[in-house]
């Protein structure tokens, strides 16, 4: 019994290796084919990534989105200036350090969301922050 079992395992392993191999070439030869046609594919244009964004992003409500957005940003952002005025004005540096940082990253993610509308869509009050903030 255990000499008809270790004789079993012998052989799939042996069996398993030997598949193994015959099926690795046909995977890769699968892959490098999809790799190709793929590259064909958005070559000629069938395939563009790009077009698709720009159609989104060029939406009008998606536009309507992002300048909702923006404004809420701005609006927070005017809200912390009042903080940082008063922890200046009462001598608090770690507040006003907090204060400052949490208004550096509200510009940086107002820069990020005016990358992905028109400018001439952006708000004026947040675009002249964001020039001043330069």
């Amino acid at each position: 019994m255990q000499d008809d079992y270790r004789g079993e395992a012998r052989r799939v392993i042996k069996d398993s290796h030997w598949t193994f191999w015959k099926i690795l070439p046909l995977v890769l030869v699968v892959l490098a084919v999809m790799v190709v046609l793929g590259w064909a594919l958005q070559a000629a244009g069938i395939i563009d990534m790009n077009i698709q964004r720009e159609v989104t992003q060029q939406s009008q409500q998606y536009t309507e989105s992002q300048q909702a957005r923006l404004q809420n940003l701005y609006t927070e952002y005017t809200s912390l200036q009042t903080a940082a005025a008063t922890a200046r004005a009462n001598n608090q540096d770690e507040v006003l350090q907090a204060v400052e940082a949490q208004q550096m990253a509200l510009i940086a993610q107002m820069r990020r969301i005016t990358t992905n509308i028109p400018s001439s869509e952006v708000p004026e009050e947040v675009r002249t922050l964001l020039d001043r903030a330069r």
